[in-house]
């Protein structure tokens, strides 16, 4: 068995370069023929315009005997394949129709002549042996496999044979001997080819699975889980892991570090206050086995029942769950998100209305003060449900309308701000948020709990730390992100589809349209140069930043929509042009660079521009407040200048400009 694999990688290699050689020269050819139509031109070169898989398919599509005339390739490349096909076919025992006929019809007169004296001779010299050996000269086996065969009969025949594991392992060699062509069948979707340059990375892979599959059956402690972390960082570290995902996925890797998470989920410890870094290590590199293919996607969306059922697990902390792998495995794969059944769905909003709406037992056990519910975790499911809803940068109706059903019967999970009556609002969520931000005693650990750490030396590192301001803005935005995405596309609206108008005005009863002005309005702290000429910037995971803006504008394309001239100048003046401003005095060589500067860039170029763009016919007529559009083209044009934009960045600022031109009368644009 491992021979015809061997050989077959073989062939396929010598193969598929011959076929290259083919390609190249015919490309050659083509792209002298300078005569050709453009129609005649499109057709022949359909070919070499085809992604690979396409393209092989073409190539090899004379194996199954029709359309061979359409064939590029040359007679001789076609008949290896073949011959190469019959070849394997007779080493598996497979007889071929009509493989003794064949050579008959096709034979000479002389060829005939030699096969009947060849005949007669073997009759002759049977009819001179000894009558009572010939029936020993006729049983004798020809090849092993009917030595095998005959043995085996002859033994199942007998009363010798007794063991229930004897006759099962002579049965199935029995059974092998007929099923070659099955065996090789089931061997090569597991079987793999790399390169030489790739072997010392495939075999220190192969080392590293192999002591996590070791680990597996002995007593985990703190030295195991250790090397079982290190072995899976130096997994994910090959560059072999993100080259060859089909090898990851054969490997079974997915498979052996779900059971390592499996065996740590199941150890009876608790899962709230002890979080195991075993899982979060585990859960990471789940989520990267997810990222490399779309393959590995359909291989982990088969565990999304368990990922779902421990999407509890680790909340209140940093680094991946099983809930981010549940995400990964769904992330732009339109086929899976389809595939999501209501059920599961159900179990994400339960989960999410149990686990998130209550106290964390972690955080306050590390002297978090005690809010009434948890917003980290809150986060995690509105990422995933994100992710079912909307694939693509299209919506996924039938996802989209089950989430919204579900959160309206658990109001809960719309926080304490906008669960109906009692609620204060999304504004006023934020505005208290932003106060928690700017207030450390209320934004993390009290201080005692600080003190102690300051004393035995255990503060934690800042990428561990959770900020409970930026946390509450994070889950109210990714929340706001998330019924966004829900809403219905315009095409329904306008087609006047009851279920689609039924669901957009549930979502603007949710999030007044002040509030959302509001929220865009709020000003962003930039950074600055302190006394002693250091730079000064706002911690991005403890402050309101741009992202959070960027899911208010999006809300308010895609459920209200801005259809009035005087609405949208509203909006352009306490909101997005004071924003556009922002980068200007930040574009700099001190300032260019921060994070607060290349998130401004982001959250113009991905949410406020493209919706200025797609609102341009509104601009038609503006006279009245020329001052102002004036204002805002400069400094528009004065973005496309910016010295940190990327190439993205400055064709979505160039279409904007465009766009606005086309519908500002050219007196306006006189200066």
């Amino acid at each position: 068995l491992q021979h015809r694999v061997e050989s077959l990688a073989a062939f396929a290699e010598r193969y598929v370069d011959k076929l290259q050689a083919n390609q190249r020269d015919r490309y050659g050819l083509l792209m002298k023929a300078f005569t050709m139509s453009a129609a005649e031109t499109a057709r022949r070169t359909r070919e070499f315009r085809s992604p690979p898989q396409e393209q092989i398919n073409m190539l090899l599509h004379f194996k199954d005997g029709e359309d061979e005339e359409d064939c590029p390739l040359p007679e001789e490349v076609r008949q290896d394949l073949l011959e190469f096909h019959q070849d394997l076919l007779a080493h598996c025992g497979i007889q071929l129709e009509g493989e003794e006929e064949e050579p008959e019809e096709e034979a000479t007169l002389g060829s005939r002549l030699m096969s009947l004296l060849e005949k007669v001779r073997l009759v002759k010299k049977k009819e001179e042996k000894p009558e009572e050996e010939s029936p020993a000269e006729e049983s004798k086996p020809q090849s092993l496999q009917e030595l095998v065969s005959h043995t085996v009969v002859r033994w199942a025949q007998e009363d010798f044979v007794q063991s229930p594991e004897l006759v099962r392992a002579m049965f199935s060699l029995l059974h092998r001997q007929y099923d070659g062509l099955g065996e090789l069948l089931r061997a090569l979707p597991r079987a793999y080819t790399i390169s030489p340059s790739s072997m010392e990375d495939t075999m220190s892979l192969l080392e590293c699975l192999g002591q996590i599959r070791s680990l597996l059956i002995v007593q985990m402690g703190p030295q195991e889980e250790n090397l079982m972390i290190q072995s899976i960082g130096n997994i994910m570290n090959n560059k072999v892991f993100y080259q060859h995902p089909n090898l990851m996925r054969a490997l079974g890797m997915h498979e052996t570090v779900m059971e390592v998470m499996v065996n740590v989920l199941g150890g009876g410890e608790s899962k709230e206050i002890r979080f195991p870094k075993m899982v979060t290590s585990c859960c990471r590199f789940l989520c990267y086995f997810c990222r490399i293919s779309r393959q590995n996607q359909r291989s982990m969306f088969d565990h999304l029942s368990y990922l779902l059922e421990n999407s509890g697990i680790g909340l209140g902390m940093q680094g991946s769950t099983p809930l981010d792998v549940a995400a990964a495995s769904v992330i732009d794969n339109n086929e899976l998100a389809l595939a999501l059944q209501e059920q599961d769905l159900e179990k994400v909003v339960s989960t999410w209305r149990v686990v998130a709406f209550k106290s964390c037992p972690m955080l306050l056990a590390k002297g978090y003060p005690d809010i009434g519910w948890n917003p980290c975790g809150g986060e995690r499911y509105l990422d995933f449900l994100r992710f079912a809803v909307f694939v693509n940068g299209e919506s996924v109706e039938e996802n989209a309308n089950v989430v919204v059903r579900l959160l309206i019967r658990k109001p809960e999970c719309f926080g304490p701000a906008l669960r109906g009556e009692g609620g204060s609002g999304l504004l006023a969520a934020i505005e208290e948020a932003i106060r928690i931000s700017e207030d450390p005693a209320r934004d993390g650990p009290g201080v005692r709990r600080d003190r102690r750490r300051e004393h035995f030396g255990e503060e934690p590192p800042e990428e561990n730390r959770v900020h409970l301001g930026h946390a509450i803005m994070s889950f109210y935005a990714a929340l706001i992100d998330l019924l966004g995405r829900c809403a219905p596309e315009m095409h329904l609206i306008q087609a006047g589809k009851g279920e689609a108008l039924r669901i957009r005005a549930i979502l603007r009863s949710l999030v007044p349209l002040d509030d959302l002005v509001g929220i865009i309005s709020l000003p962003l702290q930039i950074p600055t140069l302190g006394k002693d000429g250091v730079l000064v910037q706002p911690k991005m995971s403890a402050s309101f930043v741009p992202d959070h803006k960027a899911s208010m504008v999006l809300f308010l394309d895609r459920v209200y929509g801005i259809e009035n001239q005087d609405f949208l100048l509203h909006v352009l003046d306490v909101g997005f042009l004071p924003d556009m401003r922002r980068p200007l005095s930040l574009d700099t060589a001190t300032f260019s660079t921060t994070e607060m500067a290349l998130a401004l860039n982001r959250y113009l170029c991905l949410a406020v521009l493209p919706l200025i763009t797609k609102c341009a016919p509104l601009f038609a007529g503006t006279e009245h407040r020329a001052i102002m559009v004036d204002s805002m083209l400069h400094t528009v044009y004065r973005l496309s200048r910016g010295r940190s934009l990327t190439k993205a960045q400055r064709d979505v600022i160039e279409d904007c400009l465009m766009a606005l031109c086309r519908y500002i009368r050219p007196s306006m644009l006189q200066h």
